[in-house]
């Protein structure tokens, strides 16, 4: 951030402009850290975000975070957005009139309708970041407003037993000597500047480095030139866009063409106002280069089918697939869900068993990521179902061991599968081979954790998935169980619910629902109870159910 000069006097309307921004960057939080601990306690808030998952998407990564950590949250360090969020999604009582979003009318003054005019007043702050100066009817206004408001939250909060003086505060905001080189502070915390991108580019690809601007739209009318810099070894250097190299960079990216070595290093932009000696600066992004480049036979050839996160095509060279799957989220979220499935990749390519399908390689831009694996061209377990409508208990058996030799070898390595169903196995010259291992909860974050919307997966799924109370090995020997249904029934238990009804039924411990064929075997149907215990540590292991009866007949 540029560093003004504060021995130069500060005219009215600058003046205005860092006395406003004290308030609302400094007091209005407060007010809504109470709200908020009115209606949830710290200790709780874990659970509750938890409990909502459609909460997570606006601001992902720091409410996973959030639910992760094992301390209590401190509501002290939440900014005005995401206590905003927090308010309007989990505490129902706070309601405006009018609705949340809207401009509450002059008569109504309840608790909600004032949180509802504290973000208008918020926004009016964004509006005033281009030019770092505010009028003085137009502050008298706006201060007045804050002051209204101030006081009837002061009025209702202290009825319930708290002793707030925020008036009190704003007094001594409005009467505090403030210099020039204060401004910029409050530049920083309204308006945020993001990069983001593929952390790992292998040598000789193109990629790009994109920007996302957190303001509002006259602020981002008044942002003037950008400056891109790369620090390599200690040094940094400016880069110069004119250059071919980054041929295609525009005001919103970066492009770097051809990749080599020399292309490594932290990179950072920093973008300056128009007539103003301002400027901000993004997160860094640290690029590392690869050597190799992804086989150019690898480029898709024609489509094989969509699954529940991403479509999957069969490459030019005829044995490799590749799943591309969109990535939804802001950059923060992007960046690291990217970071993950990259991290994931480089453990899982280096399993080697007849039982599991070959992770290849993996690769990603701003926009989504492929994945690149052995390709089976008999097709899914799944497909064989359809086809035969249902399998013979001598064929199921047999598949099912040949998938607990998959589950076995993955359990080993402390993989859980968490998506075990026909479609998800293999069919390959030498038998069955489990496909998109270790991956399913990373594609689950990277495609917005729509799991709702993949239609049936969920009632493959156990108990303990279904209720979010964690995940072990044992998980994936209820699906197993669910699979074992489909392949003797044609279909998993609770087909004749939807999937809403099947999780509520599968959340409240209800036992799974099916009519096996004539003719099953008792060891069979025995296989099947052992699968749908409800408490995962009464479920056999891998290891310990190809021990089984069933398993070892001939």
């Amino acid at each position: 951030m540029a560093r003004m000069d504060a021995k130069i006097e500060l005219s009215s309307a600058e003046r205005n402009f860092i006395i406003f921004g004290f308030a609302i960057m400094e007091e209005v939080p407060k007010i809504l850290q109470i709200l908020l601990s009115i209606k949830i306690k710290a200790s709780d808030l874990k659970q509750v975000i938890q409990r909502t998952p459609m909460l997570i998407r606006p601001r992902g990564d720091q409410l996973r975070l959030l639910a992760s950590k094992e301390e209590d949250p401190d509501y002290k360090t939440f900014d005005i957005s995401l206590l905003y969020l927090l308010l309007r999604n989990l505490c129902p009582d706070y309601k405006p009139t009018a609705g949340w979003g809207k401009m509450p009318r002059l008569e109504d003054n309840s608790i909600g309708d004032d949180i509802e005019r504290l973000r208008v007043l918020r926004n009016d702050a964004f509006a005033h970041v281009a030019s770092t100066k505010m009028t003085d009817a137009t502050f008298l206004k706006q201060w007045g407003n804050l002051n209204q408001i101030c006081e009837r939250m002061e009025d209702n909060i202290n009825r319930l037993g708290h002793d707030l003086q925020y008036t009190n505060e704003l007094q001594k905001i409005y009467k505090k000597k403030v210099s020039r080189e204060e401004s910029p502070s409050f530049l920083s915390k309204l308006t945020k500047l993001h990069i983001f991108g593929r952390s790992s580019i292998t040598q000789g690809e193109d990629t790009a480095i994109s920007i996302f601007y957190d303001c509002d739209d006259q602020t981002l009318d008044n942002i003037g030139s950008l400056f891109w810099k790369r620090e390599r070894n200690g040094v940094l250097h400016s880069i110069d866009l004119s250059n071919y190299k980054y041929e295609g960079s525009q005001r919103n990216k970066l492009v770097i063409r051809k990749t080599s070595k020399e292309d490594e290093g932290i990179y950072q932009v920093e973008v300056k106002m128009k007539n103003e000696n301002i400027s901000f600066q993004s997160n860094e992004i640290q690029l590392t280069i690869t050597a190799g480049k992804i086989q150019p036979n690898w480029a898709k050839s024609f489509f094989l089918g969509q699954g529940g996160f991403g479509k999957v095509y069969v490459c030019e060279d005829g044995i490799t697939a590749v799943k591309i799957t969109k990535i939804e989220g802001n950059p923060a979220e992007k960046n690291k869900l990217i970071s993950n499935m990259q991290n994931e990749i480089d453990v899982l390519k280096k399993l080697e068993h007849r039982r599991i399908v070959k992770y290849l390689a993996c690769q990603h831009d701003c926009e989504e990521i492929s994945i690149f694996m052995e390709y089976l061209q008999q097709g899914s377990l799944k497909r064989e179902i359809d086809d035969n409508k249902l399998l013979q208990e001598s064929t199921a058996r047999d598949y099912t061991k040949q998938i607990l030799e998959g589950l076995e070898f993955l359990h080993e390595q402390k993989i859980t599968h968490r998506d075990i169903k026909a479609s998800n196995i293999l069919r390959g010259e030498d038998g069955l081979k489990l496909a998109d291992f270790g991956v399913s909860k990373i594609m689950e974050d990277i495609s917005s954790g729509k799991l709702l919307s993949q239609v049936g997966t969920p009632k493959w799924q156990s108990p303990e998935i279904i209720k979010n109370k964690g995940h072990g090995r044992r998980t994936d020997i209820w699906s197993l169980g669910c699979t074992i249904v489909e392949m003797l029934t044609g279909n998993p238990p609770w087909d004749e619910y939807n999937t809403f009804q099947a999780i509520l039924k599968i959340g409240s411990g209800e036992e799974p629902e099916y009519i096996l064929p004539e003719g099953i075997t008792e060891s069979c149907k025995k296989v099947l109870s052992l699968c749908f215990k409800q408490n995962p540590n009464d479920r056999p292991y891998a290891w310990d159910l190809l021990k089984n009866e069933w398993l070892t007949l001939s």
